[in-house]
C-alpha cells in the first residue's frame, strides 16, 4: 500500500480549533491522528513517529543517532505502537510491530551532536493493517505552508516541565495547534538551525511547546483537498521545555526525493 489520494490523510475527527498546550494540555480523541506512532527502544517510549505507508515510519534522526550513540545497527531494539491514544493500553495489548531497517540521509552531518537533516526512516517488520485507528498520512502537495495553514502536533511527550516531579512521558496522546512562523522567531537556537532543512513553528508568548518524548512526531497540516499531510518532523525545542519559544521541525518537502528513493516509491504514489 502506498500513500496515494485514496488511502492517506483521512481521519474520523478533525475539529479545527485552538487547543491549549501539550504540557498539561488537551487529550487527543481516538481516531483523530491514526498515523501517530509511539516509538519504543528496548520496550520503553523514546520518541514519536508518523506512519507514511503500511511499512514505513518517519521520525527524527536524533532518536537514532547522536554524538553519543548510534543505534542504526540495532533496528530490532526498536518497535512501534500504532493505533492507540492510550500508551499503557498499547504496551499491554495494542498493535506493536518491530522495526527491521533504519535509513538515514546519506548527506547527514552531526552539528554539535545534532543530526542535520534531523530525519530518519524506519521500516516495520511486517505491514500494518489499516483500519479506523491505523492510517497513513499524505506527503505535502502545497509548495509552502505559512501562518494561515492549519497545523497540529501530537505526541506522548512530557506534560509537565522537568523538575516538577512528574513522569517524562504521558500515557495519553496530546495534541496542540501549531503556528508556522518566520525563521527569525527561532533565531535564538544554538547552534542556529539550517533553514534549508528546517522550519519554525509554535508560539512566542505561551507555554505551548513540544517536550521530551515528542521528538520525531509529525507537524500535520490540513490541505485544500481535505486531507492531512506531513509537513515537518519535530527536531528541537528550548532546553527544559521552556515557555515562550517555538519548536524547530525538519521540513518534509526538501527530503521528499530522498524518501521516495529510500522507499522505492514513485511520484505517482505520493
Amino acid at each position: 500500500m502506498s500513500c496515494n489520494e485514496r488511502t492517506c490523510g483521512t481521519n474520523r475527527h478533525h475539529s479545527i480549533k485552538y487547543q491549549e498546550f501539550i504540557i498539561g494540555g488537551d487529550l487527543a480523541r481516538r481516531y483523530t491522528w491514526p498515523w501517530s506512532v509511539s516509538l519504543l527502544y528496548l520496550g520503553e517510549p523514546t520518541c514519536g513517529a508518523t506512519l507514511i505507508s503500511d511499512r514505513w515510519l518517519v521520525t527524527a534522526a536524533h532518536c537514532i543517532v547522536t554524538g553519543m550513540w548510534n543505534r542504526t545497527k540495532v533496528p530490532h531494539y526498536f518497535s512501534a505502537i500504532l493505533g492507540e491514544v492510550d500508551l499503557f493500553k498499547g504496551l499491554m495489548n495494542g498493535t506493536r510491530i518491530p522495526i527491521d531497517k533504519i535509513v538515514l540521509p546519506g548527506d547527514m552531518k552531526l552539528v554539535v551532536f545534532n543530526p542535520d537533516p534531523d530525519i530518519a526512516l524506519l521500516r516495520l517488520k511486517y505491514p500494518a493493517k489499516p483500519n479506523r485507528q491505523i492510517e497513513s498520512i499524505c506527503m505535502p502537495k502545497l509548495p509552502k505552508h505559512d501562518q494561515s495553514s492549519t497545523c497540529y502536533l501530537a505526541g506522548w511527550g512530557g506534560t509537565h516541565k522537568p523538575g516538577e516531579g512528574r513522569r517524562r512521558y504521558s500515557n495519553f496522546l496530546h495534541e496542540v495547534r501549531m503556528i508556522i512562523r518566520n525563521t527569525s522567531d527561532c533565531s535564538t537556537f544554538r547552534p542556529q538551525p539550517n533553514w534549508e532543512h528546517n522550519l519554525c513553528a509554535g508560539y512566542l508568548e505561551s507555554t505551548i511547546t513540544g517536550c521530551y518524548g515528542d521528538s520525531g512526531g509529525g507537524l500535520m497540516c490540513w490541505e485544500p483537498d481535505n486531507r492531512w499531510t506531513l509537513v515537518g518532523v519535530l527536531s528541537k525545542g528550548r532546553y527544559n521545555c521552556a515557555a515562550n519559544s517555538p519548536n524547530v521541525f525538519t521540513k518534509i518537502g526538501p527530503m521528499r526525493q530522498w524518501i521516495e528513493e529510500s522507499m522505492g516509491w514513485s511520484t505517482e504514489d505520493l
